[in-house]
């Protein structure tokens, strides 16, 4: 008889909390329908292995992203670095072609063998 008498508690956010409640269940729900439409014919064992071999393929594939993205960087140092090169290149060749060389002619070599060489000491 006491329960019939006695007004329920009221809480001051009580609306924000029945909806905020109300929505993150209705995601579960959907959540778990999404996974059971999925996995219905499946047993424990299989759905367990199946999260085991899901969970395998992301960390594989973040780790193959983060390697092609390392080979990436290198690549592009790479190419700087070959431009880098390119320019210095191109300044010598520049320069060379401003200021040519004078070309030194070499006397012939008449001294072939070693006693020649004795000789002229």
């Amino acid at each position: 008889l006491k329960f019939l008498t006695t007004m329920p508690k009221v809480s001051k956010v009580g609306k924000f909390r029945k909806t905020a409640a109300a929505a993150v269940a209705e995601t579960k729900i959907a959540a778990i329908a999404l996974k059971n439409n999925a996995t219905t014919s499946m047993s424990r064992g299989q759905r367990k292995r199946q999260e085991k071999k899901d969970q395998y393929l992301k960390r594989q594939k973040l780790i193959s992203s983060c390697l092609s993205l390392k080979k990436q960087d290198e690549q592009k140092k790479r190419i700087d670095g070959l431009d880098a090169l390119k320019e210095a290149l191109k300044g010598t060749v520049s320069e060379e072609a401003e200021h040519p060389k004078e070309e030194v002619t070499q006397k012939p070599n008449l001294l072939i063998t070693n006693e020649s060489k004795k000789k002229l000491t």
